[in-house]
C-alpha cells in the first residue's frame, strides 16, 4: 500500500494531466457561427460558408495539410424519413479534381463522434485515398466536400497547400519572429506544485538572433517580479532551448503550430509548462534593465506590411494583400455583386493608402493588427473590423 503522500501526489499528478487535456478538448465557444461545418487549426476554428461548382469553381481557396474537419449541431444519430441511414448513404462524399480536370471520387465521409460539448458533435474521417491528397503525394487541383441537397455540382471547394511550401511559409514565419527585437509577445508559466498549477504570466522579447548558427537571446518580464531577466539559448528547427542562469531555469519550447511556442520548463528546482503566444505583440523600444513594462514606440510599418499579407474577411468580401503591393476583393455574400478589380496598396507607419482603378486614393488608419484580426478607420472617421480568412 502506498504512504499517504504518495497517494496525495499521485492523485494531483493525475488531477493535473487531466484539467490539462480538457483545455485542449472542443467547447461549444469553439463554434460561434453556429450549426455547420468546421475547420480546425491548432485552436483556430471556421465555418464552412460557401459551396461552388466544382466543374467551375470561381476561387479555390487553399488550407493547412494539418486541418481537421468537424460537424457541429448536426444529430446524425436521428432516424431519417427512410429509417437510420450512415451519412454516406444520404450524400455526404468526398472527391477531387486532376490537374488535368478529370474528377475522382466519390468516397464515403465517416462521422465520429466527439463528447465536450452540448450540441451534436462530430469529427470527419475522410474514406479514400485522403492522406495521400493531403501530404501532396496525389497532385489535385481541388477537392470538395459533397453534402446531400446541394446538387451533384455544388460542394464546398479547397485545395491544400503544398506540405512543403506550407513547411517553408511556417519557417519563414518563425525566423520573422525572432529577428523582430523590438516585438514584445505575452506567455504563461505554469509551475508545478504539490497543491496544483501555480500561473505567471509574463511578457518576452527577443533581443538577438544569428540565424546561421541559431544563437538566440530574449528578456523576460514576469507578472509580480520587480526586475527582468534575461535568457540565452539556440533554435534548432522548430525547437528553442532558452536557458536564464539568473533563475536556474531551462526551457525546452516547440513551435510545431504557428500560434505559439509551448514546451516544458526544467532546471534546478523549477517544473512546469511554457506558452508564449506569437499572435499578437505590441511594438515597444528595447526595455531598461530591471523595467518590466518597457516604454511604447512608434509603429514600424515593416511589422505592419508583413503582418497584414493574405485575407482578410469583412461583411461582403475577402480582401487579399499581396506582396508586389496590389490587393484583390473577393465577393463572400450574395448581394456584394462580382469579383472588383485589384488595386494597389501602400503602408507608412499604420497608415494605409489603397487606390481601387479610375478613384482617388482611400487614406485608412491601422488602428489594431494581429494576426487574427485587423481594425482600420478612414478618413471619414467610420471603422472597419476584419478577421484572417482561413
Amino acid at each position: 500500500m502506498k504512504p499517504p503522500l504518495q497517494n496525495l501526489r499521485w492523485f494531483l499528478a493525475v488531477a493535473l494531466i487531466l484539467s490539462q487535456a480538457n483545455v485542449s478538448a472542443q467547447k461549444d465557444e469553439d463554434f460561434a457561427d453556429g450549426i455547420g461545418f468546421y475547420t480546425q487549426v491548432g485552436s483556430q476554428f471556421s465555418a464552412l460558408t460557401w459551396t461552388a461548382s466544382i466543374s467551375d469553381p470561381k476561387q479555390v481557396n487553399e488550407m493547412e495539410p494539418e486541418t481537421s474537419f468537424y460537424s457541429y449541431g448536426l444529430d446524425f444519430s436521428q432516424a431519417t424519413a427512410v429509417g437510420p441511414v450512415p451519412p454516406h448513404l444520404i450524400g455526404y462524399n468526398w472527391g477531387y479534381l486532376h490537374p488535368n480536370g478529370s474528377k475522382e471520387g466519390d468516397w464515403a465521409i465517416r462521422f465520429i463522434p466527439v463528447s465536450g460539448t452540448k450540441e451534436k458533435l462530430y469529427r470527419l474521417r475522410f474514406d479514400g485515398p485522403w492522406e495521400s491528397i493531403r501530404s501532396g503525394q496525389i497532385p489535385h487541383r481541388l477537392w470538395y466536400l459533397r453534402t446531400p441537397g446541394r446538387g451533384g455540382d455544388e460542394a464546398f471547394i479547397y485545395k491544400f497547400r503544398d506540405p512543403a511550401e506550407a513547411a517553408a511559409q511556417k519557417m519563414s514565419a518563425l525566423l520573422g519572429v525572432l529577428k523582430s527585437s523590438q516585438r514584445i509577445y505575452s506567455g504563461n508559466l505554469s509551475y508545478s506544485m504539490i497543491w496544483g498549477p501555480q500561473v505567471r504570466s509574463f511578457k518576452i522579447r527577443f533581443t538577438q538572433f544569428e540565424e546561421a548558427s541559431g544563437k538566440i537571446e530574449a528578456e523576460v518580464c514576469v507578472s509580480g517580479e520587480s526586475d527582468s531577466f534575461s535568457m540565452e539559448g539556440r533554435l534548432q528547427g522548430t525547437n528553442l532551448t532558452l536557458n536564464s542562469s539568473k533563475r536556474n531555469e531551462k526551457w525546452d519550447i516547440n513551435a510545431s503550430e504557428p500560434s505559439g511556442f509551448t514546451g516544458s520548463i526544467g532546471g534546478g528546482k523549477s517544473s512546469g509548462t511554457v506558452d508564449i503566444d506569437l499572435t499578437s505583440f505590441s511594438l515597444s523600444a528595447p526595455p531598461a534593465t530591471g523595467t518590466p513594462t518597457p516604454t511604447q514606440a512608434p509603429p514600424d510599418s515593416r511589422d505592419f506590411a508583413q503582418m497584414i499579407l493574405g485575407g482578410w474577411r469583412g461583411e461582403k468580401y475577402v480582401t487579399t494583400y499581396r506582396k508586389d503591393g496590389t490587393y484583390s476583393m473577393t465577393p463572400i455574400s450574395p448581394d456584394a455583386g462580382q469579383p472588383k478589380p485589384d488595386g494597389t496598396w501602400h503602408l507608412e507607419g499604420n497608415t494605409l493608402t489603397k487606390t481601387y482603378p479610375g478613384k482617388p486614393s482611400t487614406v485608412y488608419t491601422i488602428l489594431s493588427l494581429t494576426s487574427e484580426k485587423l481594425t482600420i478607420k478612414d478618413d471619414e472617421g467610420i471603422t472597419y473590423s476584419q478577421d484572417r480568412s482561413k
